[in-house]
């Protein structure tokens, strides 16, 4: 099972969606900290109340929080109150580890598995088909990512305006390196081509 993706859906909202085999980390910081990496980007020049909402989505072979369910989803709220504080961000956390033959935990199970052979899924079934048969090394998909990249770039969405926080953008690649993320995904996320993060990195050190 192997996803990273940032999706933005016609309404605008984003998704970001992260894979974990490994239970060895603080994985409700690690969200935090992805989330930061994914609001940087929209922050320049936009109202906070024209933020998109943002769906923190993260899918693991363990029980991330040990109660016995197969899907959480985690809110704020105001202390004493049931009153929910709405930030625009949803953290939603999904495993495979509990399997309750709900319809979910079938798919949560088939997007562990992702077995060419089944058909049960539709849409997702046949695309998994075509990326595993028709195309085994799945160049389709990473031309998708980059035709995203790119096309976000041109709409000034990703690339940065502000000579000021290119620095900063850099120092927070670097953190993302640290993490294990790719410089091709950091890059994605700060807005920085590779061309400006390699000149203001030397020039940094």
């Amino acid at each position: 099972m192997v996803l990273d993706a940032l999706v933005e859906d016609s309404e605008h909202n984003l998704y970001n969606v992260e894979v974990q085999k490994e239970d060895e980390s603080n994985h409700e910081r690690r969200m935090r900290y992805n989330q930061t990496a994914v609001d940087w980007t929209y922050l320049e020049g936009i109202k906070y109340s024209k933020l998109p909402d943002l769906y923190m989505i993260f899918i693991s072979e363990f029980n991330t929080f040990k109660l016995g369910k197969n899907n959480y989803s985690l809110s704020l709220y105001i202390d004493g109150t049931y009153t929910k504080c709405n930030d625009g961000i949803h953290r939603l956390y999904f495993n495979t580890a509990v399997d309750d033959s709900t319809d979910l935990s079938k798919l949560l199970q088939y997007m562990a598995d992702s077995s060419a052979d089944n058909t049960e899924f539709g849409a997702l079934s046949q695309a998994v088909k075509h990326h595993k048969v028709v195309n085994e090394e799945v160049d389709s998909m990473c031309k998708a990512v980059e035709d995203y990249a790119s096309r976000r770039k041109e709409e000034g969405l990703i690339e940065g305006k502000i000579e000021g926080k290119i620095e900063g953008k850099i120092e927070t690649i670097k953190n993302m390196l640290k993490d294990g993320l790719s410089l091709e995904k950091a890059l994605m996320y700060t807005g920085i081509d590779e061309a400006t993060y390699k000149e203001h990195s030397q020039r940094l050190q």
